[in-house]
């Protein structure tokens, strides 16, 4: 089930967790002729004691990369149909988004070296232990088998589904500034697997959880670019009038805290406004994203929503608004400011002498805010 977003994963502290949870998935993740090749495996040490789920996956992990059962297992096709244990490989992935799924108030930029004595939080602890079992290449070959073998295919993946639970827990691992460094590398450069989900087909007929899948994606990539020490690590990732239109969908809800039902919904506690709100930063940090946004429908509601939320800071915060958050919605808000950003882009009913951030009358801020969303 879906964990509040405030405490996700607060009382998880032992990866020996996350080592069970991977070595179900790894082996659900079999075929029957692969696990009939690759044999039993000693649950016990030769002193009879029981194996610690380090040691066994360990062994298990060393098995399916050695070369003299390369060829006999083949590539771990997680698309297959025959596969015995299904329900097994679905409740793991679900069981890994859940625990790797940052707090309301998580860290979304490194601050300083990153070698601070602060305590990792769950999700990073979680995080990292998923790194250590060497299970990237099996998130990341769920999401490729899932956008289809002989050509990109809209990433039209249910609710639960092992791909749509594999790219949460992608997109909550790439949130966390301490993990993003090992998710782009030249071994594995997860930013590769996000870019194909995005420019799956067309977008012309997707539905709604396709939306919501290209969106998590897309996301998940404005934070690992944004790691990157480039000037224009941002000009790769363009986002559609579709897209823009979602993520003001998804900005809206966070900050209300509320679910959206139906195709490509969501609960409440499946994203962060904090984590919104650095996405939205991170896209507008390209020129040609601002200008979409600014000549879409959207672009009004986008600039009130983030004038909402940098304001919530003054009004004492909340449990989704921290100083950092509030930074985001102010950058996101400056970068409009090359476009006009006004009374009209804001949406409220101000003369022009008044501002542009400057309430219609003493205490009306809010709702302003309300009837320009």
């Amino acid at each position: 089930h879906e964990a509040d977003g405030a405490n996700a994963g607060e009382e998880f502290e032992d990866p020996q967790l996350i080592e069970c949870i991977c070595y179900a998935l790894l082996l659900s993740s079999l075929t029957s002729d692969q696990l009939e090749k690759l044999g039993p495996i000693p649950l016990e040490d030769g002193d009879g004691s029981a194996r610690r789920p380090a040691d066994l996956l360990a062994s298990l992990t060393s098995m399916l990369s050695d070369d003299a059962s390369a060829d006999l297992l083949g590539p771990l096709d997680v698309a297959c149909p025959d596969r015995p244990f299904p329900e097994t490989a679905r409740w793991c992935m679900s069981a890994l988004k859940n625990l790797t799924r940052p707090g309301a108030l998580a860290p979304s930029r490194q601050v300083g070296d990153g070698k601070g004595g602060d305590k990792a939080d769950a999700a990073e602890i979680a995080s990292k232990a998923i790194l250590d079992a060497g299970m990237l290449p099996l998130l990341a070959g769920i999401l490729l088998h899932g956008t289809g073998g002989d050509g990109p295919a809209a990433p039209d993946w249910g609710p639960n589904t092992l791909q749509d639970s594999a790219l949460y827990t992608l997109l909550h691992m790439s949130s966390l500034p301490g993990v993003r460094p090992a998710l782009v590398t030249e071994r594995m450069d997860c930013a590769v697997v996000l870019s194909g989900i995005c420019g799956a087909g067309d977008g012309a007929g997707d539905t709604g959880q396709a939306r919501l899948q290209r969106l998590k994606a897309r996301m998940a990539l404005c934070y690992l670019l944004d790691s990157l020490d480039t000037d224009d690590r941002h000009s790769s990732n363009l986002i559609t009038d579709r897209e823009a239109g979602a993520l003001a969908d998804l900005l809206s809800d966070t900050l209300a805290g509320r679910a959206r039902d139906g195709p490509g919904g969501y609960s409440a506690a499946a994203f962060g406004a904090k984590g919104v709100l650095y996405a939205v930063r991170c896209l507008l940090a390209e020129a040609r994203n601002r200008a979409l946004v600014a000549s879409s429908a959207h672009g009004i509601r986008l600039n009130a929503l983030l004038a909402g939320a940098a304001s919530r800071l003054a009004d004492g915060g909340d449990d989704g608004v921290d100083a950092e958050a509030a930074e985001h919605a102010a950058v996101s808000l400056y970068r409009m400011t090359a476009h006009s950003l006004d009374e009209a882009a804001l949406g409220f009913d101000t003369a022009m002498c008044a501002g542009p951030f400057l309430p219609t009358a003493p205490g009306a801020g809010k709702a302003d805010t309300v009837a320009a969303v």
